[in-house]
């Protein structure tokens, strides 16, 4: 069952992303990683016409964080808090993984067009869920008025997977890293509704 994602989603989605993406940080001290998935799941929790969950048995198996590329973060009250219990280096990973996320966010406004809808966070456990989850944003956000969708993607992403979803590469770019004084590749795919 596909449904709208909510408030109360923030947990289990921040948990998925642990479970997806925790090997890439798992250098970090151990309270990190959970709150740092918390960030990145508010971060991209922005709209709540394009943004869904796939349940089964009260159990979610997909989710899909959209939103339209002039959206804004609006979980500043959030973010300051967070920080509140941590300490100065700590503070500093995560800051440094927000700054991460809202400069590779910013790289993709900059190119955004009128009408672009963005698939902010997309994370999966298989079984076909997220084929069904994408679809059916990307029918959400044409019926919205989108002209396009993109997203943006680091080199641990599936990049295939969203070529065989009819994304195209639009651009490439190496942008600082999540990981201290290292850069990446930062890929950016379209796809026109």
């Amino acid at each position: 069952m596909i449904r709208p994602f909510a408030g109360s989603d923030i947990k289990a989605a921040a948990q998925m992303c642990f479970d997806a993406f925790g090997h890439e940080i798992d250098f970090y001290p151990q309270n990190l990683p959970p709150l740092i998935y918390e960030m990145m799941v508010r971060f991209y929790k922005r709209n709540s016409y394009m943004s869904f969950v796939m349940e089964e048995k009260q159990e979610i198996k997909a989710f899909l964080l959209g939103f339209w590329a002039s959206d804004a973060f609006c979980h500043e009250e959030w973010l300051q808090n967070a920080q509140n219990s941590l300490s100065e280096e700590e503070k500093k990973l995560f800051l440094h993984y927000f700054s991460y996320l809202h400069n590779n966010g910013s790289r993709v406004n900059e190119i955004s067009i009128a009408k672009t809808a963005v698939v902010g966070l997309f994370v999966s456990k298989g079984g076909g869920n997220g084929t069904l989850l994408l679809e059916h944003f990307e029918q959400c956000a044409k019926n919205l008025g989108a002209q396009n969708t993109l997203l943006w993607a680091d080199s641990f992403c599936a990049h295939d997977y969203y070529q065989k979803k009819g994304y195209t590469r639009f651009c490439k770019d190496s942008v600082p890293s999540f990981l201290l004084n290292k850069t990446e590749d930062l890929y950016i795919f379209q796809k026109v509704l």
